[in-house]
């Protein structure tokens, strides 16, 4: 645009530097001064269509920075999405691994025998519970289908189940595990006000939980949803802190530099 400028410019001038020699030499005639008028004109008409075009592609040119801006915004948006939702995959892959292999190492499959339905009314109608082990509340099965429920994205379901594991088996080895699993059901729900209430049991009464990080993570993003700005940067300043080296510490770096 600019050497096009420069152009119109030298022919200007070159025209200047004629018409001013016409005149020197006393050759100048009418039918000198309308040609020159026709060249001006011209050049002026070209002048002008090249402003316009100009101010078109400035006008092309934010227009495009501008669906580039939000473009870059709308990916770096979906790339922290995606990375959180290949933390709580990765997370819960574990998980179930875990517990898998936890059934596994307890070997207590249980395989019930029928022998014909008389049988079995007889069964039912002579013995009694009371002697029985299935009369007894299974603390491992009633988490292991709790879990299953949570996995299985039957998160109202799950809560309820949790919550019954929980009173009945409160000294479980994974009672720290029920209250992360009830407060992460409640953030899928979008309960933040629920579930800051579970994971804040776990992160004050079993600070040496595997899970830790994971509760105090979802603690920050659940103060921060529910515009509790404050508290959601101390978690997450908490994480950078005391938990360097996590997934979850350098999402809390990102997250920080959104709340600035």
């Amino acid at each position: 645009m600019i050497s096009i400028k420069k152009t119109y410019i030298t022919a200007i001038l070159s025209m200047a530097v004629i018409f001013c020699g016409l005149l020197l030499v006393n050759c100048v005639t009418p039918r000198h001064i309308d040609e020159l008028k026709t060249e001006l004109s011209e050049l002026k008409r070209q002048n002008q269509n090249t402003q316009d075009m100009v101010t078109r592609m400035d006008t092309i040119i934010a227009t495009s920075a501008e669906a580039n801006n939000k473009m870059r915004n709308d990916i770096q948006f979906s790339v922290k999405e995606i990375q959180e939702q290949i933390s709580a995959l990765l997370e819960n892959y574990n998980d179930l691994l875990t517990q898998i292999n936890k059934l596994n190492n307890q070997g207590n499959v249980k395989t019930i025998i029928h022998s014909s339905p008389g049988s079995q009314q007889q069964n039912s109608a002579t013995i009694s519970p009371d002697n029985q082990n299935v009369s007894e509340f299974d603390c491992d099965r009633a988490y292991d289908d709790a879990f299953l429920l949570v996995h299985g994205s039957e998160y109202e379901n799950a809560i309820t189940e949790f919550k019954i594991f929980l009173e009945k088996c409160p000294e479980h080895s994974s009672i720290d595990d029920a209250y992360y699993w009830v407060g992460e059901s409640y953030y899928f729900l979008g309960k933040y006000y629920e579930s800051v209430e579970y994971m804040n049991k776990l992160y004050t009464e079993f600070r040496n939980s595997p899970k830790i990080e994971q509760a105090i993570y979802k603690l920050a993003r659940s103060n921060q949803e529910l515009g509790k700005t404050k508290e959601s940067k101390e978690f997450y300043k908490l994480l950078v802190k005391d938990y360097p080296g996590t997934l979850e510490a350098q999402q809390a770096k990102e997250r920080l530099k959104d709340l600035k």
